[in-house]
């Protein structure tokens, strides 16, 4: 009988030995994960931040990465129990299930925050890309406005050849769905660039028939004087 004690005394012990290192064990991953979960939040805390309403497309990724943020500040810390005793079975293993317990909710945070961070980010994109995408058609539908009414106007016709031609381009781009903001600005740039061309056009023409206005005018004038002048004599 006292063999079969001693025996059961060394298996509890051996047991309670065991969980006990397994829950040492699973307190400093539980503190990694934890330490992981705080620069999460750093993170995200400085993304919205830095991030207005008018930056998304869809205001509902703030909200989303808020509550996360909300639960994460809440899932911080790591909960070592006290009662933990490394020859009581019981005590130990409720600790242990208490610390990996934390350690996933930990990891579900930071999988959260991480998931709506990228949520926000894409929204950011999107909102970048409909904002130059916007501005490209303003752009076409003033280019194409100035192409109907400088006909005749420009001194040099090739200008609005040139409109012609990066307006069709500027459409191509505005419609192509896989289009970026550095593809709309650049052809937006380019765009800008030839209505610039067909303007100063315009421009250089006014003045040249201006001044031929004004030379024919004087030359009348003269006319006139020197028929004035005859009559006189």
């Amino acid at each position: 009988a006292a063999v079969v004690v001693f025996a059961g005394v060394g298996g509890y012990a051996y047991a309670s030995n065991a969980a006990y290192d397994s829950y040492a064990s699973r307190v400093e991953s539980a503190k990694e994960a934890d330490s992981k979960l705080v620069k999460t939040l750093a993170g995200a805390r400085t993304l919205v931040k830095a991030t207005k309403e008018s930056d998304v497309l869809d205001k509902a990724v703030l909200d989303s990465l808020n509550k996360s943020l909300k639960v994460g500040e809440s899932r911080k810390g790591v909960p070592v129990s006290a009662h933990a005793v490394k020859w009581n079975l019981w005590s130990v293993s409720k600790a242990n299930a208490s610390v990996s317990n934390d350690m996933t909710e930990a990891n579900d945070s930071i999988n959260a925050i991480g998931k709506a961070m990228g949520e926000m980010e894409a929204s950011k994109t999107a909102k970048q890309v409909k904002d130059a995408k916007d501005a490209l058609d303003k752009t076409i539908t003033d280019a194409e406005n100035l192409y109907k009414d400088s006909e005749g106007k420009v001194q040099d016709d090739k200008t609005r050849e040139s409109l012609k031609t990066a307006i069709n381009n500027a459409k191509k781009t505005s419609s192509d769905k896989k289009a970026d903001v550095k593809s709309l600005t650049a052809s937006n740039d380019t765009l800008s660039k030839a209505v610039k061309s067909v303007n100063d056009s315009k421009n250089a023409k006014a003045q040249a028939d201006a001044q031929k206005q004004a030379q024919e005018q004087a030359q009348v004038q003269a006319q006139s004087n020197g028929a004035s002048s005859e009559t006189y004599s």
